[in-house]
């Protein structure tokens, strides 16, 4: 059975998350290190989403996204309506 290398899917595919559950299924079937060696990405790679489909199911292999939950430099919201109303 020839899969497809991990890190090639990625770049080729939007939505990867199908590449993510196989590679998921082989480390639970045999082990992390001959998913990744199958696969193609690090151990760490592999175990990262191996915990994340262990602690939230099939959903958490999906992109989570990379925008920033808090920007340091914004102004608190009472600043902002003031210096609008200026």
């Amino acid at each position: 059975m020839i899969e497809l290398k991990y890190y090639a899917a990625y770049r080729q595919m939007k939505k990867p998350y199908d590449v993510r559950y196989k590679m998921v299924r082989y480390a639970l079937e045999n082990n992390i290190s001959q998913a990744a060696w199958r696969f193609g990405p690090t151990r760490p790679t592999v175990r990262k989403w191996l915990t994340r489909y262990l602690a939230a199911g099939e959903s958490a292999l999906l992109d989570e996204s990379r925008r920033l939950q808090h920007s340091p430099r914004k102004i608190a919201d009472a600043l902002e309506k003031r210096i609008v109303t200026l």
